[in-house]
């Protein structure tokens, strides 16, 4: 790992966030490390989008709720449905309030949104479609509600500890670089974090969140932007080689602990006819299936040639299914009307392969000890 910068992290952090408003592109980091402003604290708040664009929506708990402006406007108890009425305001248990938003702050910690528990309060905010909710709470209530979304649940702690670094690395370098969209930070499915509130927390994730409080991987004074995946299938792969991106801790590292994943080696066949629908769908119209072949990148897959044609490997993936075509390291052959591909791992292979994880933690090795092996360079801080 590298060695520390006086430099406190979270207020490098809260630096970044405040200037984020005030310059653009890949200028910030340098206008910022310019900078002589002093900050010293950083806002560990996220705002997690847990339902988008709905009709209406039911929720259910005691919470006290207020106004766009901060003004309490009343309370819930119970069940209550809210839904958009006339004039931007929003309907409450069959009472119109003031729009665009309010805000419930549940009085014994947690409350119901669509049948699920969250943590936090709840943000309901009249958007284009209808209603989105969003949870703000703080990140380290976050990261428990991510960990056995995103893990097995029955893995060592040392795993967990592991992945709830992970998560909150990035989570903090979301709400510091690139918000999902101006209304919450986060989504809570795998275009960011799958995560499910209290529905999946359990004692040793709560504890290896708790073990792990405010740590996070940082490079140059400022969060890390990683990666993890299910299984590497031996080797992990680099930024550069699976996105075009070089980022120097997120390169190829050996991998001898995810041999337990069932996906460590995988075959799967489809029909041709099959392949060149799904491939259609997607706008590649490339007829009856002739001939396949890959193109090979340093390590892994770099494109598939389909009668000719090339398609980047992470759009024939999409294409055909990722759960059909598990990793982009594989072979095909086509014969007897049949496309087989025969693979390692499962996913994009790049930074933190998470079955291996587990296997490091199972023969001996704590969280730092693994994190340091799937990302080299990388330095672990504690932001508060």
């Amino acid at each position: 790992m590298r060695r520390s910068s006086s430099r406190s992290l979270s207020s490098v952090v809260a630096l970044l966030f405040s200037f984020s408003v005030l310059f653009a592109g890949n200028d910030i980091l340098t206008e910022i490390l310019k900078s002589e402003a002093t900050v010293t604290s950083f806002d560990p708040t996220l705002r997690i989008g847990i339902v988008q664009n709905v009709a209406d929506l039911k929720v259910e708990g005691d919470a006290q709720m207020f106004g766009e402006d901060g003004r309490e406007l009343g309370a819930i108890q119970g069940e209550c449905r809210i839904a958009p009425a006339a004039g931007g305001k929003i309907a409450v248990c069959g009472t119109n309030y003031p729009g665009p938003s309010l805000t419930f702050a549940p009085k014994f910690s947690f409350m119901s949104v669509g049948g699920r528990m969250f943590r936090g309060k709840v943000e309901i905010v009249i958007s284009g479609k209808g209603l989105t909710a969003v949870n703000a709470l703080h990140i380290e209530e976050y990261v428990r509600g991510v960990i056995n979304k995103e893990i097995m649940p029955g893995w060592h702690i040392e795993a967990k500890k592991a992945q709830a670094v992970l998560a909150r690395t990035y989570a903090v370098h979301k709400k510091v670089m690139r918000p999902r969209t101006a209304l919450y930070d986060l989504d809570p499915t795998v275009l960011d974090q799958v995560y499910g509130g209290l529905d999946k927390e359990d004692l040793t994730a709560n504890k290896a969140v708790a073990e792990t409080r405010g740590e996070i991987l940082s490079y140059n004074d400022l969060p890390a932007e990683i990666y993890f995946h299910s299984t590497c299938g031996g080797r992990t792969a680099s930024g550069k080689e699976v996105w075009g991106k070089e980022v120097p801790y997120l390169v190829p590292v050996k991998c001898d602990h995810c041999k337990n994943s069932s996906l460590y080696r995988w075959t799967r066949a489809l029909s041709a006819d099959e392949v060149s629908k799904k491939l259609a769908a997607a706008g590649y119209a490339v007829g009856k299936l002739k001939k396949v072949t890959v193109e090979k990148g340093d390590l892994r897959v770099a494109a598939v040639i389909v009668n000719g044609k090339r398609i980047e490997v992470n759009q024939f993936r999409k294409a055909v299914g990722y759960t059909t075509v598990y990793s982009n390291d594989f072979t095909v052959t086509l014969s007897g009307g049949k496309l087989t591909f025969s693979g390692k791992g499962f996913g994009h292979g790049v930074g933190a392969c998470q079955y291996g994880m587990a296997g490091m933690a199972q023969a001996g090795k704590n969280w730092r000890e693994i994190l340091q092996h799937y990302l080299p360079g990388a330095e672990i801080r504690k932001m508060y």
